[in-house]
This record gives C-alpha cells, structure tokens and sequence, in this order.
C-alpha cells in the first residue's frame, strides 16, 4: 500500500512524510507546486486529485490506531501535536465573515473563482 501525503511541503505534511520515509512506508508526496518528487495535487481542486494517484478511497482511522501508525514514525509530543490539531480541525465550525460584502457590495468569492475570472488579466 502506497500512503499519500496531501501537502507534503505543509507545517505538518513535511513532518508526516519525513516521518513515514524514514520509517520505510512507501509514500506518494503531492505539493501544489510539483517537482520531481511531488506530484501536483490539491484538495481544494478536485480535477488534479487523479494525480496523486487512481481513485483515492476514504478511510476513517480511529484516534487510537492513528496515534499508533504516527508513533511508529515520531515521537509521542509530535503524535499528540498532529492529533490535537486534527481533532481541533475536525471540530471546527468554520467562520463565514460578511465583511467582503459590505466593503465591495457583492458576495466574497474563492480564490479559484477569483483566478478563474482573472485569467486572462495574467495571459
């Protein structure tokens, strides 16, 4: 089984794959900016998952076998770093602001819909 390491130049990813390459897991590294060992690959873009490899199953880990897999790959204050931030990621009710709005006079837009409108400014 190959694991995928979504942002694997993240503040967290680069830990994860450093970790589970060490350990001798075979990994498939994905970065939004690809180069010879990270394929391109963002979950926010659902069209360049297909690079990260076929079809990418879900697979709910429980906390405990989670601590488990990254204790074999990190040590117990990394493992409970990345498992308190997980749990606090899963929980949060994200904030939605209206202030885009009020200060434009139309709704907030993403930024791939921003850059999608904007293309051809930068061609």
């Amino acid at each position: 089984m190959i694991t995928v390491v979504f942002g694997a130049r993240g503040s967290i990813g680069r830990h994860v794959a450093a970790g589970l390459t060490a350990s001798g897991v075979p990994v498939r590294l994905t970065s939004r900016t690809p180069d010879a060992s990270h394929v391109a690959a963002d979950l926010e873009v659902p069209e360049t998952l297909p690079a990260a490899g076929r079809r990418i199953p879900i697979e709910v880990v429980p906390p405990e076998q989670a601590r488990a897999d990254l204790g074999r790959a990190m040590p117990a204050m990394g493992v409970e770093a990345i498992m308190r931030a997980w749990t606090a990621g899963a929980e949060a009710v994200p904030e939605t602001s209206v202030i885009v709005g009020k200060l434009t006079g139309r709704p907030a837009q993403t930024f791939a819909e921003w850059a999608r409108e904007h293309a051809a400014d930068f061609r």
